[in-house]
């Protein structure tokens, strides 16, 4: 079975690495951007082939080369934020500003926070946060392919895909070198799960975060986990069990085996959406969560009619942001298409393998 699953992962990378050689073969290359476009839909439109699978790295050590990964990047202001937040509730002025300033930088990790505490109204100070990462593009028509692509993290050799795979494959092979352990191991997988959020890979996200933290203890990672499990993020909220972790850290510093020792935390699903999907429609559904409008689908209120409502909101938002992409990729060039093509690939093919238990996996 492994190597049957090793042949098809090749022959993917054969066929995308075929496809960029015949592209970049010269100007006139027989690939015209209406065949990019219409792969594009096609993979729009394509279910997946999910399958549950363990985490293992999927880029070869030359890709892994070819990325530049942020690694000393700050993590204070996000871990002081999401302390303040767990332990009363609110943020304060300063460590809003804090974590503001590493926003204006650019830093994803910060970006990501501070998207969701804009949209779950627990930042004053992070309204900027929309403008900096370019969320309300779609909703311009003279947004241009730059905009779009910021959205998915920039390029290919930038995007949030890539480098949430780059950060695992980082933190996996620090992992093995039993002999020579990596400081910044808990980083890695931080920083990964940051990305892979962002990319709207929320059930890879996830499953990095808590397998980080079971390697490592970290607690960031586990101040990461009690934030989400206490909003409607993307896994089920439940004040209640957070409130029992909080208890059981009194007896045991072992976050992951606690975690695991809740019902409610067992087998846990993260709402994930189609290979449009991003922090953008992530964005748009904490909101309307937030606001009531709908009802998260692992909420103990969910009725069939909630939890179709919520799919419906959800389509029609994927549906939006697809059908601008496309508008915006008719005037960029061949290149700029071909780079959005790629990321979408690479999000098929993780998609494809996150399907499943997230806390059973390891």
């Amino acid at each position: 079975m492994i190597a049957i699953c090793r042949y098809f992962f090749l022959l993917a990378l054969f066929c995308d690495l075929f496809f960029a050689k015949d592209l970049n073969r010269d100007k006139n290359a027989d690939i015209s951007k209406d065949a990019i476009l219409a792969k594009i839909q096609e993979l729009y439109n394509a279910p997946l082939n999910e399958k549950s699978q363990a985490l293992t790295c999927n880029l070869t050590k030359k890709q892994l080369d070819e990325v530049k990964l942020d690694i000393n990047s700050p993590i204070f202001p996000y871990f002081n934020a999401l302390l303040e937040l767990n332990t009363s509730e609110k943020i304060s002025k300063i460590a809003q500003d804090l974590l503001m300033q590493e926003v204006r930088n650019k830093d994803r990790l910060h970006t990501l926070l501070a998207l969701q505490l804009h949209f779950i109204k627990k930042c004053d100070r992070c309204e900027k946060v929309r403008d900096i990462s370019n969320f309300d593009y779609y909703r311009f028509s003279n947004s241009n392919v730059q905009k779009l692509l910021y959205t998915e993290g920039g390029n290919f050799k930038s995007s949030f895909v890539l480098h949430g795979e780059a950060f695992l494959c980082k933190a996996l092979e620090s992992k093995s070198l039993e002999s020579k352990k990596d400081s910044k191991l808990a980083q890695y997988f931080l920083k990964s799960y940051a990305n892979f959020m962002l990319a709207g890979l929320h059930t890879r996200a996830l499953n990095v975060l808590l397998y980080g933290l079971s390697l490592t203890n970290d607690n960031a990672l586990y101040a990461t986990f009690k934030f989400l499990a206490s909003n409607d993020i993307v896994i089920l909220k439940n004040l209640n069990s957070v409130h029992l972790l909080k208890i059981m850290e009194l007896d045991s510093k072992n976050y992951f085996k606690n975690i695991n020792m809740i019902r409610n935390f067992k087998n846990l699903k993260a709402i994930e959406g189609s290979l449009v999907s991003n922090y953008v429609i992530s964005g748009l559904l904490i909101r309307d969560m937030d606001m009531g409008r709908i009802l998260s689908p692992f909420s103990k209120f969910a009725t069939q009619q909630t939890i179709d409502e919520f799919k419906q909101k959800q389509q029609y938002y994927e549906q939006e942001l697809q059908d601008s992409s496309l508008k915006i990729l008719k005037n960029a060039t061949k290149q700029e298409i071909y780079e959005y093509y790629r990321i979408l690939t690479l999000k098929e093919r993780l998609k494809g393998q996150i399907s499943g238990l997230i806390t059973k996996l390891y």
